[in-house]
């Protein structure tokens, strides 16, 4: 793990919210920990205060103005304008929950995310709902189910709505299954994120921002066997060839068949040679 021992204090704290809360992991205070990597002051009280503060005015407003569905939408999209980085859309940034939080610009999980954090504040049911290439969001709104796009200001969207957007993404290949409209776990959501975040750096060919965030995957997930390859090649193309052999031979034991297993198995006696070099 490429960490100071400053780092591997905010990886201990990650450490230590998956381990008291598993699957129920309190994905702003887990998404907000995890950015400490990248903001080692990151406050996270700080940041789930302002959302205490928000989920308080949409009560208000639901006090004054209707019901708490229309008061959440119109505090978080109309009046702090939170919306979706069509510009920039792998940003890392679109991926740190304090960044979403300070820019009020995300991606659809993270917006999702504020949205669910403020809801769940103000009393509501809100859960994620993790649609292939999109995240929504389902609201139990007078005993109803009602289906939300954060990404698109809080649009309510219909079944069909979502058919239509499976399909665009995939190129009209993928149908809408049941299941795919079911509520993510907590700790799921957390590790899409992570997951998003590290595509962002490897697009950026930020190797030592993937590794870190690769670190925190496997803590809130450690079956991720391919991030553990993944790790793997980054150490390798890090010149940091020891570690790569321990994360590529692990990978190699626990995958069982397939292409890439051969081409790393080829890939092992280099590795060992080089270490042996550089020691």
């Amino acid at each position: 793990m490429l960490q100071s021992g400053e780092l591997s204090r905010h990886l201990a704290a990650l450490i230590d919210l998956v381990a008291t809360h598993g699957d129920d992991l309190p994905i702003g205070q887990a998404l907000l920990v995890a950015a400490r990597e990248e903001y080692p002051s990151c406050n996270d009280i700080y940041y789930l205060r302002l959302l205490d503060r928000l989920a308080e005015r949409a009560l208000r407003r639901a006090a004054g103005h209707g019901d708490l569905l229309s008061a959440l939408r119109h505090v978080l999209f109309d009046e702090e304008h939170f919306r979706g980085n069509g510009d920039n859309y792998y940003d890392p940034r679109n991926s740190l929950l304090n960044d979403v939080i300070d820019r009020r610009l995300g991606v659809p999980i993270s917006l999702s995310i504020i949205y669910i954090e403020v809801a769940r504040r103000a009393g509501a049911r809100a859960d994620g709902v993790g649609l292939p290439g999109h995240f929504i969001v389902q609201h139990e709104h007078r005993g109803q189910r009602v289906l939300l796009d954060p990404f698109d200001r809080g649009a309510v969207l219909e079944v069909e709505d979502c058919a239509r957007i499976l399909k665009g993404l995939s190129g009209g290949r993928q149908q809408l299954e049941p299941w795919m409209l079911a509520p993510s776990t907590s700790r799921s959501i957390v590790a899409r994120v992570l997951t998003n975040l590290k595509h962002a750096y490897m697009l950026k060919r930020d190797a030592i921002g993937a590794v870190k965030t690769i670190d925190r995957l496997l803590v809130v997930d450690p079956s991720r066997m391919v991030d553990l390859r993944d790790r793997g090649l980054l150490y390798a193309e890090l010149g940091m060839n020891n570690v790569a052999k321990k994360d590529l031979e692990a990978y190699v034991e626990h995958a069982g068949r397939g292409r890439d297993v051969e081409a790393i198995t080829k890939m092992l006696p280099g590795l060992t040679e080089k270490a042996r070099f550089l020691n």
